[in-house]
């Protein structure tokens, strides 16, 4: 498995001070090209399955992001799901 590091510290001292960031959680899986249709249907009730804290008022957004590789790698789809502390998020979909 590639190595996976959480630099949201690191990334905060690096850039001007404006507060401190609202980041609940991040998480992440690897799934099929064919589960794609689904998080882009209902990504608010996909993540409150998962577990993530959602409330009638939270947003959740979706941003593709197209890979390069060989097709057996693009079959995979990479989802980092970003959980901010208002109960809102964004599903960043690597394909």
């Amino acid at each position: 498995m590639a190595e996976m590091q959480d630099v949201t510290e690191a990334l905060l001292r690096a850039l001007p001070s404006s507060g401190q960031a609202d980041i609940e959680s991040i998480r992440h899986a690897t799934i099929g090209l064919d589960h794609l249709p689904a998080i882009l249907e209902d990504p608010k009730s996909l993540v409150k399955t998962i577990g993530v804290p959602v409330q009638e008022h939270s947003q959740w957004d979706v941003s593709l992001v197209r890979r390069h590789g060989p097709v057996e790698a693009l079959r995979r789809v990479i989802v980092i799901i970003i959980h901010f502390s208002n109960c809102s998020g964004v599903i960043v979909v690597a394909y």
